[in-house]
């Protein structure tokens, strides 16, 4: 038996934590989001809505039936299946969209469990390191679900090992004292991302536009795409160019094979090396005549860009929320938010001068969606181009490419209403045409 005695003799530990999602549900929807299954001999029944948990005094309450997760999603997971990865299994569920009596679940069933998209570890039959709201979002467009992922979710369970264990709070799971390989185990699972989320995760995206963003930005900028890019080099044996391998920077050295994490808790150790990085995540800054070999390494660093917009369902509501735009450095990806209100103002402010001209509003969207779209690309691989010096750390690059770091490379107006009026008035005509 738990008793929850509070920090002092007036806290009444039935009500609800602070901040708490369906407080007068709340230890209902804890106990079904902490149980995957309950066991058939086990019943679990909480009372809800009465004075005890914040309801009205004169509120006599209801038992509600704990079932677990699983329940809710073997009901109302359209589409299921498991991927197998290094050291887990993946099971995930797609969430249909109507109930039988033409309900949403996920909006029926928010106050009692988990209804939407999320991420969560499974062991022995109870949900770890549950990640919801906005960090679900991103988890889960870690796992390749881009689009659509309000109605998706993941649950890893690790392969049994002898070194798996929770941690003292029984909130997390270790293997060898290490939290869980989420970075390896997301970009595993996109590898093999099943055909079934795929095709979902497509229906869910944008409707594609004729016009292309990114050609238009490549056109522009390859006059000057050397200033964007640092060179990057890696020790390669018989490369035909020489680099100071002490001047390396962070990251910078050839790797020893095996020295990955395994997810038993141990690494293999060889003494074998290899070339630099294959993604030229490897390399030094200084280059000089005497050096080891090496070969230059120039990946694409124009990320792949889309317009997202809670309008055709392409971004959830509470995503990117008065945002700009959203990097998602593992695939480099830039989803720009069509809603946000600095772009839709600028759009506004040239439509009331085309006003009167048919067919204006698509090439004034366009315009403008265009020169907002450089600036942010822009600022994505500049700053890819400090990644591994020495004064950047990962942290620091990670905070740069926040989304609040984003809005701000968009809020300056001059340079961008000026670009955009003169592509308006190569293509429809100036202002002052419209309005004659």
């Amino acid at each position: 038996m738990v008793v929850l005695h509070g920090q002092s003799d007036t806290d009444n530990t039935l009500l609800a934590p602070t901040g708490a999602a369906a407080p007068r549900r709340w230890i209902t929807r804890y106990l079904n989001t902490r149980y995957f299954q309950i066991p058939s001999n086990v019943q679990i029944s909480c009372r809800e809505g009465n004075l005890l948990v914040g309801g009205a005094a004169d509120d006599p309450g209801t038992r509600r039936t704990v079932l677990g997760q699983a329940e809710y999603l073997k009901r109302y997971g359209e589409t299921n299946d498991t991927v197998m990865l290094s050291g887990a299994t993946t099971h995930w569920w797609i969430i249909r969209d109507r109930d039988e009596d033409q309900t949403d679940p996920i909006e029926k069933y928010a106050g009692h469990l988990e209804s939407t998209g999320h991420v969560a570890a499974l062991y022995q039959n109870e949900l770890y390191e549950m990640t919801t709201g906005r960090g679900g979002m991103s988890r889960l467009q870690q796992f390749g679900i881009t689009f659509g992922y309000q109605r998706v979710v993941i649950y890893i369970e690790p392969s049994a090992n002898p070194l798996l264990t929770t941690n003292t709070a029984r909130t997390s799971l270790l293997i060898g004292n290490e939290p869980l390989p989420w970075i390896e185990w997301a970009a595993e699972f996109r590898q093999k991302l099943p055909i079934e989320l795929k095709n979902f995760v497509e229906s869910r995206a944008p409707e594609a536009t004729s016009t292309d963003f990114i050609k238009s930005i490549r056109d522009r900028l390859k006059g000057i795409i050397e200033l964007y890019k640092v060179s990057r080099y890696r020790p390669a044996s018989g490369g035909p160019l020489k680099i100071d391998i002490d001047m390396m920077v962070r990251g910078g050295k050839p790797a020893v094979t095996g020295l990955t994490r395994q997810t038993d808790g141990t690494s293999v150790v060889k003494e074998q090396r290899t070339p630099g990085g294959k993604d030229g995540n490897l390399y030094a800054l200084f280059e000089r005549t005497d050096g080891s070999s090496g070969e230059k390494v120039e990946p694409d660093i124009f990320p792949k860009v889309d317009w997202v917009s809670e309008k055709d369902g392409s971004r959830a509501p509470g995503d990117m929320e008065d945002r700009a735009a959203k990097y998602l450095a593992d695939q480099n990806r830039l989803l720009i938010n069509a809603d946000f209100r600095v772009f839709q103002d600028l759009i506004s402010h040239f439509m009331r001068s085309y006003k009167d001209i048919a067919g204006a509003e698509g090439t004034v969207k366009d315009a403008v969606r265009g020169w907002f779209a450089q600036s942010l690309v822009e600022a994505v691989i500049g700053i890819q181009a400090l990644r591994n010096s020495r004064q950047w750390s990962a942290a620091d690059i990670q905070v740069a490419l926040s989304e609040e770091a984003l809005t701000s490379c968009v809020m300056q107006r001059y340079h961008i209403h000026l670009a955009a009026k003169r592509e308006l008035g190569s293509k429809i005509g100036s202002a002052k045409q419209a309005a004659a």
